[in-house]
């Protein structure tokens, strides 16, 4: 189809068609009407009129007897044909005669030529007229309306000649409509598409994409805002309404755009209708809630100078004063009365920040800065608690402990007065949770209770042992222990019992071979299933042996061994009987050079089996 070259200039109601499709110029913007309806349904064929009667049938000539089939002539020219004889009347049927010999194929027969066409019947009478059919659905959204293929991809890009796709793959809200500058039929509308958001309303108008062939499934969108033109398709800015919310894949649908008119003119300014009759006075209503407050008020004048406040306290002492010059010693004094102890009966008072102070330099200071108690030693020795006492003890006002540090003993370290660290003469005691980033044990370890490990735990020598100690004095006596070495090896139990198991991926005893993986045992390994049922094990000189008698299979009726290689092979089935006469028996096939071997083991009798060579 040829692309949609809409007239330039266009007055109301003027009318363009194109491609089959008329559009009519509203004032503003080109439209296309709605869709004729679908077509009722065709009418009820009348009745056949009657048949005509037909010709009589010329009788056929008596049929001769079969001959003998005859050697296969050439074939002839064909002659001319001959005039259409007199048909004869149809002669008795002659009895079945017997089947002959298939003969050689005869040559083809001449065609004869067509007999003579019947008189044509009457013509039947002419059936009423059916009933009328049934009203054809109503036509589609109205507007212009251009054939797609729906596509469910949201990718914003072309997608191709005659589809179309959304931003979002199920419609509710917000959406963009992608939309290809070609229709299925190959109509070029992007001159049309150009127009579809030129309104000045704030809607620039609506579309409706629905099944081609079924228009009850349909969508409706309004146009929200201006298209953006991309290279082969157009974006249109969308908001679902109302419909279907999905489409199909490569579904055929129609799209039908409608705009949306200017927005009409502000209207003139109504007149100023009659002033109203003045309303009785209403009662009094309720008092309404206080306003907010004002704005601050300007600064007032400056007021009268007030009269000399009282006098204040007096300022803190200052800093003492040089030291003067030592005056000559002046003559012995008389002895004075005996005075009283310093700050009399209730001690010495000082002031905030008011130092008490020792030592030539000041070096130790005790004062309270109003918030703090301070003991400050500014020199550079160290500071020193001394007791002769049984402990050294820091306490809280209400005696509740917070440290002791014991006399040639413990110290102590408490939180909110329950102990959780003491030294003791072999180390530290912990009550509670230790929590640290490193943990460095140069010697032996003592954990009573569980050790929870979220990192991994190292040897730094060559194994790594977990056991049980039962004498602390001789710490290479473990039991049940776990034992990593070095070399890859992993041993569990007591290695000086026979109770071990050890598995390895190097040399361990008699395992060699450092590309495999041993497993070193010095007694039985067995291997247990659910509720410590024994199965199978290895004994000590390496037989695989069943836990118990006929009991347990190699493979299954599914999954099977592929090959059993063996030697000997040895059958019994004692302890239990055969399908076929109820006994047991038990035997072994054993291979010679050219043949294989029977040998009852109950009655000690031979056979050799009968083998057959086959090539």
């Amino acid at each position: 189809m040829a692309a949609l070259n809409f007239p330039a200039s266009p007055s109301n109601g003027d009318t363009y068609s194109a491609n089959g499709l008329t559009f009519t110029f509203n004032g503003t913007a080109w439209t296309r009407g709605g869709d004729a309806g679908a077509q009722g349904a065709q009418g009820v064929q009348g009745a056949q009129g009657a048949q005509g009667h037909q010709g009589r049938q010329g009788a056929t000539g008596p049929t001769g007897p079969q001959g003998n089939q005859g050697v296969q002539g050439a074939t002839g020219s064909t002659g001319p044909q001959g005039v259409q004889g007199a048909g004869g009347s149809t002669g008795g049927t002659g009895p079945t005669g017997p089947q002959g010999n298939q003969g050689v194929q005869g040559a083809q027969g001449v065609q004869g030529s067509q007999g003579v066409q019947g008189a044509t019947g009457s013509g039947g009478a002419t059936g009423g007229t059916g009933p009328t059919g049934p009203q054809g659905a109503d036509g589609n959204f109205g507007g212009a309306t251009f054939d797609y293929t729906f596509s469910t991809t949201t990718t914003d890009s072309d997608p191709g000649t005659g589809t179309i796709r959304f931003s979002e793959s199920t419609f509710s809200g917000a959406l963009t409509l992608y939309i290809d500058d070609t229709d299925d039929n190959g109509t070029d509308i992007q001159t049309y598409l150009r127009t579809i958001d030129d309104s000045t309303s704030s809607i620039k108008g609506h579309y409706r994409v629905s099944n081609r062939l079924n228009a009850d499934d349909f969508a409706l969108f309004t146009i929200t805002g201006s298209i953006t033109e991309a290279t082969g398709y157009f974006k249109v800015p969308s908001s679902y309404i109302s419909g279907s919310t999905s489409f199909s894949n490569s579904e055929d649908i129609i799209v039908t755009f409608a705009r949306t008119g200017d927005k009409g003119d502000t209207g003139a300014q109504g007149v100023q209708g009659a002033q109203g009759v003045q309303g009785a006075t209403g009662s009094t209503g309720s008092t309404g809630p206080t306003g907010p407050t004002g704005p601050q008020g300007n600064q007032g004048v400056q007021g009268a100078t007030g009269s000399t406040g009282p006098t204040g306290p007096t300022g803190p002492q200052g800093n003492q004063g040089v030291q003067g010059a030592t005056g000559s010693t002046g003559p012995q004094g008389v002895q004075g009365a005996t005075g009283t102890a310093a700050g009399g009966g209730t001690g010495v008072d000082y002031n905030d920040n008011v130092m008490v102070r020792f030592g030539t330099g000041n070096d130790l200071r005790i004062f309270h800065d109003g918030s703090h108690s301070f003991v400050s030693d500014v020199s550079t020795g160290n500071l020193k608690l001394t007791s002769n006492g049984t402990a050294v003890q820091i306490e809280k006002s209400d005696g509740e402990n917070m440290a002791i540090f014991r006399t040639d003993g413990s110290v102590e370290l408490f939180h909110d007065n329950t102990k959780k660290f003491e030294t003791k003469s072999d180390g530290v005691d912990i009550t509670g949770e230790l929590q640290c980033d490193t943990l460095d044990v140069d010697g032996d370890g003592d954990i009573s209770g569980d050790l929870t490990v979220g990192g991994v735990i190292k040897g730094t020598g060559t194994a790594f042992e977990v056991g049980y100690f039962p004498n602390s004095s001789n710490q290479t006596a473990a039991v049940k222990r776990i034992r990593m070495t070095q070399g890859g090896e992993l041993h569990f139990g007591d290695t000086t019992t026979a109770s071990f198991l050890g598995i390895t991926e190097g040399t361990v005893n008699q395992f060699t071979d450092t590309d495999r993986i041993g497993i070193y045992y010095r007694n039985n390994l067995d291997i247990y299933s659910t509720n410590n049922t024994r199965r199978w094990g290895w004994d000590i000189n390496g037989h695989y042996v069943p836990a118990t008698n006929n009991a347990i299979d190699i493979g299954s009726s599914s999954n099977r061994v592929r090959n059993i290689y063996t030697n000997d092979m040895n059958l019994s089935n004692e302890g239990s009987a055969n399908d076929v006469d109820g006994t047991w028996g038990s035997y072994t096939i054993q291979e010679g050079e050219d043949d294989l071997f029977l040998i009852n083991r109950r009655n000690g009798k031979k056979y050799k089996f009968m083998l057959q060579e086959v090539e």
